[in-house]
């Protein structure tokens, strides 16, 4: 995450991407509530997962009957909560990246893919008559919500369709660190910093971003760029309110849930303020 060294400061969605992107370029995890004109396919040309993620939530799932994923997204953990479990279904509010999702169901060998459902919702207001023996938000979903009532809203949903037992896992970056240590002034967005390059339908893009902080909002703007060499020819936006661990452990207890873990890695490493990541686990009161 960026630390207050005085070097050039990266945005903090895109920080954690962009190891994974070194070591694969295939899956990425959709945004729900937070997508602005953005391309579903050309969001997934670009965001990837953390490395370790889709282990950790495959052993995190593994024997469970019934797993549900909140902001599914384009279907990048579905093969992995699928095959740990007897049963998985992937919610999200975008129909586009329910779509791309549908496609990785289709791959999945017949047998795995009959346990995957896929459905259109919102995090904050979903039921089904299923409880679940695990629920999971992955790659900072919760910070697509854009305000406290929000979190609270999804968390008792959570809370509800959880079977007694059961567990809610989910993951984000850590914003401690850079929200005590960093000016509002080093993100303005009028830098702009280089990605990658992504290659579709046989024209190669190079992918720019451009961040805007709003400090006292906890508030992140990430404009992303995909130019070649006449110009700029796609532009998309995300925007993640993000949490402090204070307030999400305040916000979950209020939702009738209790932290069993909080780690900096998805290896357990103990977590501090500088972490990386936040990496948490819950049961229910």
């Amino acid at each position: 995450m960026p630390r207050a060294q005085g070097a050039a400061q990266i945005c903090p969605i895109a920080i954690c991407e962009r190891r994974q992107q070194a070591a694969t370029q295939s899956g990425w995890h959709g945004i729900q509530l937070a997508m602005t004109g953005y391309d579903p396919t050309l969001y997934a040309l670009v965001h990837c997962g953390n490395p370790g993620d889709a282990a950790f939530y495959e052993n995190a799932v593994s024997g469970a009957q019934a797993v549900l994923e909140l902001g599914c997204g384009f279907g990048r953990l579905i093969p992995a909560l699928s095959s740990a479990s007897a049963r998985y279904v992937g919610l999200d509010l975008d129909a586009g990246l329910l779509l791309l999702a549908a496609t990785a169901r289709k791959a999945l060998p017949p047998e795995q893919r009959a346990r995957v459902t896929l459905r259109e919702g919102d995090m904050r207001s979903f039921t089904m008559r299923t409880r679940f023996d695990r629920i999971v938000i992955p790659h900072s979903g919760l910070y697509c919500l854009q305000s406290e009532a929000d979190v609270l809203k999804c968390l008792r949903r959570v809370r509800a369709q959880l079977r007694d037992d059961g567990e809610l896992v989910l993951d984000a970056y850590n914003a401690d660190d850079f929200h005590v240590a960093l000016e509002e002034s080093s993100m303005t967005g009028g830098e702009r910093d280089w990605v990658k390059q992504v290659a579709l339908d046989g024209t190669r893009y190079e992918v720019f971003e451009r961040t805007l902080w709003r400090k006292a909002k906890q508030q992140l703007l990430v404009s992303y760029e995909y130019q070649v060499n006449d110009g700029v020819q796609w532009r998309g936006r995300i925007r993640h309110r993000y949490l402090l661990r204070a307030q999400l452990e305040s916000l979950l207890a209020r939702a009738g849930l209790k932290p069993t873990l909080i780690a900096g890695s998805f290896k357990g490493t103990r977590w501090t303020r500088r972490s990386e990541h936040l990496v948490l686990r819950a049961r229910p009161l």
